[in-house]
């Protein structure tokens, strides 16, 4: 991935969603010295990136492409985080149960999954579903 592809997108988002490029920094929480460092070519940690890609409703992926084609979060998913972060914690506290292994409670998952983006809380809940689903089959079957 290209060290300068990564500035050229922010300042780009920047333009098109009128933000002078310190006031965005400072609204992540970040120094406007980030920014110089991200033009001399620095790319920054996973989690500011990701901040970045959900400040703008981007994907991660996206500040990293060459093209000007920005892959826009749909609101629609932005709106269900918190339903896929309830419903995913109730299935990780079940499938502790299921597995007979010791597990978080559900309050303690939900703080954990609150961190995520939205593409990762729907790979989590496919990845549940589909063992759950696995285990089901493997329980149905006669030994």
């Amino acid at each position: 991935m290209g060290n300068y592809v990564f500035y050229d997108n922010f300042i780009k988002l920047c333009n098109e969603n009128k933000k002078i490029p310190s006031a965005v920094a400072r609204d992540l929480g970040l120094s406007s010295a980030a920014v110089s460092k991200w033009k001399d070519g620095a790319v920054p940690r996973r989690t500011t990136i990701q901040k970045v890609a959900d400040y703008f409703g981007v994907t991660y992926d996206s500040l990293f492409d060459e093209s000007t084609e920005y892959v826009k979060v749909p609101a629609e998913k932005l709106e269900m985080a918190p339903h896929y972060i309830n419903a995913i914690a109730e299935m990780l506290a079940v499938t502790g149960k299921v597995f007979d292994v010791a597990s978080a409670t559900e309050l303690q998952w939900r703080e954990q999954l609150e961190k995520c983006n939205i593409e990762q809380l729907f790979s989590i809940q496919k990845t549940l579903t589909d063992v759950i689903q696995e285990k089901a089959i493997k329980n149905a079957k006669p030994e």
